[in-house]
């Protein structure tokens, strides 16, 4: 039998993105702030089979430390919370798992695999995301030779945790 969390579920979301970007220069910034903001629903109402609100936002910013030496910093906050929420069954069931928060790889925690950083499965071990993240991420970026090659010294923190109330730091 297919566990509960595996069955497909349609989701029907409607959502909108804010962004706000000063950098200096999209692909290698050197100076400048970027932010984002990304708010969805899905509801009954657009043909969704699950209820949930979904909000991400990020912030970034980038400095330049002398003339070749960059710090940059990031840190995303988001939050899934579900309601309509049919009696005797668990909240945190009602979010499907491929619309759940993940972590882990180059744009999250570099430490970890892709989407391996958060809660498990207790017999499988397979991820089962989360309905909230705190990540933050600092970076040194310096020349290491030539105009091409760089070095980055960096520091990765935070995790997908199964819901805002386990939330900790």
């Amino acid at each position: 039998l297919l566990p509960l969390l595996a069955q497909s579920v349609r989701v029907g979301m409607g959502s909108f993105n804010l962004v706000q970007d000063r950098r200096d220069d999209p692909t290698d910034p050197h100076k400048g702030i970027y932010n984002t903001i990304d708010v969805g629903l899905a509801t009954k109402a657009f043909g969704s089979q699950t209820s949930f609100v979904r909000v991400l936002g990020r912030n970034a910013t980038y400095y330049r430390l002398g003339e070749k030496i960059v710090l940059a910093r990031e840190t995303q906050f988001g939050v899934e919370p579900a309601f309509s929420i049919p009696a005797n069954s668990d909240p945190s069931d009602a979010i499907p798992l491929p619309e759940r928060f993940y972590g882990g790889g180059g744009n999250t925690q570099r430490g970890f695999p892709e989407n391996q950083a958060g809660p498990r499965d207790t017999k499988t071990g397979f991820p089962l995301g989360g309905s909230a993240l705190f990540f933050n991420s600092t970076e040194l970026r310096f020349p290491l030779y030539g105009a091409n090659i760089n070095g980055v010294l960096f520091e990765d923190a935070g995790n997908v945790y199964s819901t805002l109330s386990r939330f900790s730091f």
